[in-house]
């Protein structure tokens, strides 16, 4: 289950926002644009993941999320949920990625890939 945790505000009056999702032991910032959510609701569709780079599949690293430089840019290591719709999930966050896996992935692989940006969708 997906939870907001935490609403930072870029512009209230845009509804913009940054949210901290939380699952189990996993906590994800996600741009929100219009941001109808408040802390404590739960998101139920994925996080759309923008932009990503060298998607791989990985053997030897943990499912994890590492937050880059840029604001919204991560190293995601997950494990493929659904091939056909580009979906993973790291600890219980659902991402959809924009780009389709590479054609040797299957479904239960664990994948490593760069992400510019995610948002709530």
């Amino acid at each position: 289950m997906m939870k907001i945790t935490n609403i930072l505000w870029l512009s209230k009056e845009a509804l913009e926002g940054i949210v901290t999702i939380k699952s189990n032991a996993c906590s994800i910032e996600a741009f929100c644009h219009p941001c109808h959510y408040k802390i404590g609701d739960t998101i139920y569709n994925p996080l759309l993941s923008l932009e990503e780079e060298m998607i791989t599949k990985t053997e030897d690293e943990s499912i994890s999320v590492t937050k880059g430089n840029a604001s919204f840019n991560y190293k995601i290591i997950a494990k493929v949920v659904d091939v056909s719709e580009h979906l993973v999930s790291v600890d219980g966050i659902l991402i959809q990625l924009s780009l389709p896996l590479p054609k040797d992935i299957i479904k239960g692989e664990d994948i490593l890939f760069y992400s510019s940006r995610l948002d709530v969708i």
